[in-house]
């Protein structure tokens, strides 16, 4: 279970977005697979909560981090991608099959 950035509501780790500041490019982006050795902020999928987070500094306090506005832009549009790629795949896992003895993922 994690708490929701914005409304501090407990949910599911799936259910959640995780956003973080690459420490290898030190853009804020999200970690759609969890991997990235950094702080992080999660934020249950709903852009109004989004927008509401990035008013408020909710992100820059989360992450201690400042964080330029075309950060805010570009990440938003990923996160509304993340957001149809969610409710589309639903709670299913990537798939990886293998064809003629080649390893091929399915997002």
């Amino acid at each position: 279970m994690r708490t929701c950035l914005v409304s501090r509501k407990k949910l599911p780790k799936d259910q959640l977005a995780r956003f973080v500041i690459d420490p290898l490019s030190g853009k804020f982006t999200i970690d759609s697979m969890g991997k990235v050795r950094s702080r992080g902020a999660n934020l249950s999928l709903d852009l109004e909560l989004y927008d509401k987070a990035v008013r408020s500094g909710a992100f820059e306090r989360a992450l201690k981090s400042k964080i330029e506005g075309e950060d805010y832009a570009d990440t938003r549009e990923e996160f509304e991608q993340y957001i149809r790629k969610v409710q589309f795949r639903g709670n299913r896992k990537k798939v990886s099959i293998r064809i003629q003895g080649e390893k091929v993922k399915l997002d």
